[in-house]
């Protein structure tokens, strides 16, 4: 009895002097979860990437994925904190690496042996590498393929394009449909020297525009067959009248307004425009689609999108993770999946029209696209004020790429990769 008591007079001490013989232990505060902000450039967008952060996040619940929409270079530029994993055209690629915005993702891939680089078609990995190194992942792949008005070859009774088209099919058929009287004109193909949609002609008649399309290094625009080709798609307004001069389809309002006016009934554009996605409104007319026709050989152009690490990624292993699960289980609303099994799974066919999807597929197999590089922009000028000099009368082809070679030559000698 009286040791019951002097443990309960213990026991009774201890509560009144704040004894912490039996108390909780404080709990550790729970770190808040690592947050990694990933700007992509298009709305359409939105409810994949928000079905994949779930998906990750629910793997990784220590991980925030905050989603942004919009254009990601001003948010990568200098001083920039606020962005670790954007979507950037891949063209660009060299200029944001040149000016320390983007991290090389070479050992963070070495890292990861469950990521298989050869997944993904062929060249796409290739036109991710500059001087040696890898900037970036794929996010989706464009071709660019042959679009027509079908109530336009209906009107003219023209039977409608197919991928076995040469360039002779395509110019017979323009001349058929062209309607230089209508008011405005109806032309047979539109063309717009600001989209460059010249070039790949250069490639389906067996030129170059550089010794290389890997690392290119020299200059090549003053190959017989590029002239040619160039000329070929000059001829179309200025001897056919079947394509819009430069001025002529300012007029008629530009590219889009041309397109989706019913002014013409063929054009060249990337997968990603079908329908007139990214134009802010459908086109008002039954259209269809066929690869681009070829001369000497069959080639098209592919843009790409990709994933980059930003070099202000705060948590750089976190948000890499992020970028290798999003290029792992790619989407397909805009362009063509860049790995080869999402491209021809039954998920990319079901989400397209057939046709789209068949010739998007087709086109992936021809197609090209060309290494990010630092001198892009500057050719790319200079090529457009050549060609408004061509259309305008002012030079011929030959002089045309004459001058944008000489301007290009030391341009590419002194940036080229290694």
């Amino acid at each position: 009895m009286r040791r019951r008591v002097a443990i309960l007079c213990i026991l009774g001490g201890c509560v009144l002097s704040g004894c912490r013989l039996f108390a909780r232990p404080t709990p550790t505060p729970t770190p808040p979860p690592v947050q990694v902000s990933f700007i992509y450039p298009s709305q359409l967008l939105t409810a994949h990437y928000e079905r994949l952060a779930a998906e990750f996040e629910k793997q990784n619940p220590r991980v925030d994925i905050v989603l942004r929409v919009g254009s990601p270079y001003s948010a990568l530029g200098p001083g920039a904190r606020n962005v670790d994993v954007a979507i950037v055209d891949q063209i660009i690629l060299a200029l944001l690496a040149q000016n320390g915005l983007i991290r090389p993702l070479d050992a963070l891939v070495q890292g990861s042996p469950e990521l298989r680089l050869e997944a993904f078609f062929p060249g796409t990995i290739d036109a991710l590498r500059w001087q040696g190194q890898l900037w970036a992942l794929p996010a989706d792949a464009d071709p660019w393929i042959l679009y027509y008005n079908k109530d336009l070859f209906d009107a003219r009774g023209v039977s409608y394009p197919t991928s076995d088209w040469t360039w002779l099919d395509m110019l017979e058929a323009a001349q058929r449909l062209a309607d230089p009287l209508a008011k405005p004109p109806v032309y047979g193909f539109i063309g717009d020297i600001n989209r460059a949609d010249f070039v790949p002609l250069v490639y389906q008649n067996g030129g170059t525009l550089v010794d290389s399309l890997v690392d290119p290094k020299i200059p090549t625009f003053t190959d017989p067959a590029a002239v040619e080709a160039i000329e070929w798609y000059v001829d179309l307004a200025l001897s056919y009248g079947v394509m819009p001069t430069p001025t002529e389809l300012k007029q008629l309002g530009g590219f889009e307004a041309a397109v989706s006016g019913g002014r013409g009934a063929m054009w060249f554009g990337p997968v990603s425009e079908a329908g007139g996605a990214l134009w802010g409104k459908e086109w008002p007319f039954n259209w269809g689609v066929a690869l681009e026709p070829r001369n000497k050989a069959r080639m098209t152009l592919i843009t790409m999108r990709a994933y980059v690490l930003t070099s202000s990624a705060e948590n750089p292993n976190i948000a890499w993770e992020w970028l290798r699960f999003a290029a792992t289980h790619p989407d397909s609303t805009l362009g063509v999946p860049a790995l080869v099994d999402a491209a021809r799974s039954q998920a990319f066919l079901a989400s397209r029209r057939a046709d789209v999807a068949q010739v998007a597929l087709a086109a992936m197999e021809v197609g090209h696209t060309f290494p990010p590089a630092t001198w892009i922009d500057e050719i790319g000028n200079w090529l457009g004020q050549a060609m408004q000099e061509v259309f305008s009368g002012r030079l011929t082809v030959a002089e045309a790429m004459e001058r944008v070679q000489s301007q290009a030559e030391p341009l590419l000698a002194g940036r080229s990769g290694p």
